[in-house]
């Protein structure tokens, strides 16, 4: 299934199970090994609905301690903070799922709407992971014939590209900040 324009990552977050979009995004983030980011996503969902201390302890021990199964990347001193919480709060998780979606979104969410735009496949073997330095290469697209004939197309693929540009320097600023 072809992807619109207004599909974000929020609202394929929102489908669950119940869109074909929602399985192909799980799918590449199982491929890619980032499925950790969505399940933390979606715990905190559950937890924010009802915020209970087992649950709070259960995400904690399960995304947040280091080398935890499913251990999540974010800061250091976001980290701490949660671990020592000792207040149960619908927010407690907000800024950790803030930038766990911002993470998501930059460096599992761009790459697959690319992909799924551009190739029309459903699906991505483990071995088509792309290392950081070739993220270039993947975002600039050779020309078509259709694509020299269409320049709404190629300004379209600018804008996007250009805003995974944006996305992507802003992480490497708030990784470099973390950890300087």
């Amino acid at each position: 299934m072809a992807l619109s324009f207004n599909d974000n990552l929020e609202s394929i977050l929102e489908l669950k199970n119940k869109h074909e979009l929602y399985q192909d995004f799980i799918l590449y983030l199982k491929q890619t090994y980032c499925l950790e980011n969505v399940l933390f996503y979606q715990d905190v969902q559950e937890y924010q609905y009802k915020p209970t201390k087992s649950r709070y302890k259960a995400i904690i021990e399960r995304y947040i301690l280091v080398n935890s199964t499913q251990e999540i990347n974010i800061p250091c001193e976001m980290r701490q903070e949660l671990i020592n919480n000792q207040i149960y709060v619908k927010t407690s998780f907000d800024q950790a799922t803030e930038s766990i979606l911002e993470l998501i979104r930059v460096n599992s969410y761009l790459p697959w709407w690319y992909q799924h735009h551009h190739t029309h496949r459903n699906s991505l073997t483990p071995s088509m992971s792309v290392p950081e330095h070739r993220w270039q290469s993947l975002f600039t697209s050779r020309p078509s014939f259709t694509s020299l004939r269409d320049v709404k197309c190629v300004e379209q693929k600018e804008k996007r590209f250009n805003l995974f540009q944006r996305k992507r320097q802003a992480l490497m600023i708030r990784v470099k900040k973390t950890f300087l």
